[in-house]
């Protein structure tokens, strides 16, 4: 079995021909966005993946927009 490239192991799939694409789901209320934004400031900027929030707003906060 050939040596991994290192971009595979620093970034986990990149040059990889038989990678699927990585989709994250993350659920939240209006409350969780701070835990929301931490979490987005932690994390690589690369990480080769599809993040898809969903937050549950206040119908009547949001009746403003």
């Amino acid at each position: 079995m050939p040596a991994k490239n290192n971009k595979v192991a620093e970034h986990g799939r990149e040059g990889d021909p038989d990678k699927k694409p990585v989709i994250v789901a993350i659920g939240a209320s209006a409350g969780g966005i701070p835990a929301l934004q931490s979490f987005f400031s932690g994390i690589p900027q690369n990480t080769d993946a599809a993040f898809i929030v969903v937050l549950h707003l206040d119908p009547e906060t949001t009746r403003k927009w």
